[in-house]
């Protein structure tokens, strides 16, 4: 790892048909060369570049990445973390992407 920079996993969080569902934003999108920029390092790598940059998964997957950062976007009214509050797998504390950075409305 370069000092400066941590490393993370950057998430779109959603519930799909009542299940929790993990949009793992991987190293060729659009999300992880931004977040790149200001030291943000996604860690979901795959073998082929993903065509929109995700992989689609399950909260389960999240043990994966244990000794990571986790950010994650999720709809206001989507309670898909509270759906986890009985889950024996808590892996990672949830931070929620927008507490770090500003919101600016032009």
């Amino acid at each position: 790892m370069t000092e400066g920079r941590t490393e993370d996993i950057v998430t779109q969080a959603f519930t799909a048909q009542n299940t929790p569902t993990m949009r793992h934003f991987t190293t060729n999108s659009v999300v992880a060369g931004v977040l790149e920029e200001i030291g943000i390092r996604s860690l979901v790598d795959t073998d082929e570049p993903e065509i929109y940059g995700f992989i689609e998964t399950t909260v389960e997957t999240l043990q994966n990445y244990q000794e990571a950062h986790f950010y994650y976007l999720v709809q206001d009214d989507d309670e898909v973390f509270d759906q986890l509050a009985d889950n024996p797998i808590k892996p990672i504390s949830f931070q929620g992407i927008w507490v770090l950075f500003p919101v600016f409305i032009c």
